[in-house]
């Protein structure tokens, strides 16, 4: 860990940065495929067992393994109390509220947690905040690290963790970058220089414009375009739209067979808009998951979508414990579980986010550096072996992209 101070800033940031590699599959040889997540475990279990603190993750799924095998540990190695406990927005009301007491409690409790208590929920003092995977804004890092220090005279303490894969004769050029590492890497450069991604404000959404346009000539069969601009920009939520805008979105829309207009005036669906509007498919834009309730002993455990929740008779990871599903029940969206020692990595809607251009410049900086971050762990040194990429071909795929 090494003590570092923000650009212009006087609080002092101490910063740690440990990487680990998921082993290959090797055909025809047993491989541990958690051999990166239990060493994740390990420092965990080390350095984070004896205050209160907060452990982020960008998935809920990585949230509940790494919590399942602290929980090993802690069985395995005869602990008094685990001190533990799982924090994200699958779980039901009364099991997050009882962590966020918990956390104000004189009690050592850490927290395994997405963005649910990134900002907003009063949970006291916290000495250290840990990062599984580098979130994909800086901005969500500032606050993430802002939980941690907040009493007078006391450091921020953030504490990263990072898994890539194990290099092969079939990686790709990006694979070989390790870029897990490398997006680290350059938060915590931007963080320290005390850069954040600005707020986006006035954004135009023209893909959802176009989505409910279609969707009121749909419901209305025709509309002429002075109203239906009323409607959808002047008091609808597209107010950023000129009317100069909404013309050239129905323009193109015509041009397309979308959208037509009618000698009286009225715009209506054309032939390709008929098509799209009757598509399954139309309305999945807005339409949130089929979430059915977990249960256990007529508590509410959290919620899961329907299309994740496994069979009966299968096993499943939620609230950091092991259950086995014993009964499903369509109609009323329910699943009925029971504690059990198999398991299985629960699937959660969700995926990766967009990186801002200044954090994509600076990943491009570093790899053009031959400098080696001081708070990066020694068994991070991997990171030096990224010039083992011959310079020229790093320029060569870099430049070719937007943000060369």
């Amino acid at each position: 860990m090494r003590v570092l101070k923000e650009e212009g800033g006087d609080r002092e940031i101490r910063v740690a940065l440990k990487s680990y590699i998921r082993p290959a599959k090797v055909e025809g040889v047993t491989v541990d495929e958690l051999t990166a997540e239990r060493s994740v475990a390990t420092d965990i279990a080390t350095r984070f067992r004896k205050a209160t603190n907060l452990i982020f993750f960008n998935s809920r799924g990585l949230t509940e393994e790494i919590a399942d095998l602290l929980n090993e540990r802690s069985l395995d190695e005869a602990w008094p109390m685990n001190p533990f406990r799982v924090h994200h927005g699958s779980l039901s009301k009364d099991l997050r509220e009882a962590t966020e007491a918990e956390l104000k409690s004189d009690q050592p409790i850490t927290a395994l947690c997405t963005r649910t208590l990134e900002m907003g929920i009063d949970i006291g003092a916290v000495q250290c905040v840990g990062q599984v995977s580098a979130p994909w804004a800086v901005s969500s890092l500032v606050q993430r690290v802002g939980r941690s220090g907040r009493r007078e005279g006391d450091a921020q303490i953030l504490r990263l963790y990072v898994i890539d894969e194990a290099l092969t004769e079939k990686s790709t050029f990006s694979e070989r970058l390790f870029p897990e590492l490398l997006r680290a890497i350059s938060m915590v450069e931007l963080l320290l220089k005390r850069w954040f991604e600005a707020p986006r404000f006035g954004r135009k959404h023209y893909s959802t414009l176009i989505h409910q346009t279609l969707s009121v000539l749909r419901q209305t069969g025709g509309i002429k375009a002075d109203l239906l601009f009323q409607t959808l920009c002047i008091r609808g939520a597209f107010d950023t739209v000129t009317k100069a805008e909404f013309v050239m979105v129905l323009r193109s829309l015509s041009e397309k067979s979308i959208i037509q207009q009618m000698q009286t005036g009225e715009i209506i669906l054309a032939p390709e808009g008929e098509k799209i509007v009757e598509s399954r498919d139309f309305y999945a834009a807005f339409a949130s998951s089929e979430d059915y309730s977990i249960e256990h002993d007529s508590g509410k455990i959290g919620v899961m979508p329907r299309d994740h929740l496994p069979p009966v008779g299968e096993h499943l990871l939620l609230a950091g414990r092991r259950w086995c599903v014993i009964d499903i029940d369509d109609k009323v969206k329910r699943a009925l579980v029971s504690p059990a020692r198999g398991k299985r990595v629960p699937l959660f809607l969700g995926g990766a986010g967009a990186l801002d251009r200044e954090v994509m410049q600076k990943m491009k900086s570093l790899l053009l550096s031959s400098d080696i971050p001081p708070y990066l762990h020694s068994d991070a040194a991997l990171w030096s072996g990224r010039v083992q990429i011959p310079q020229w071909h790093m320029l060569s795929a870099l430049g070719r992209n937007r943000y060369s």
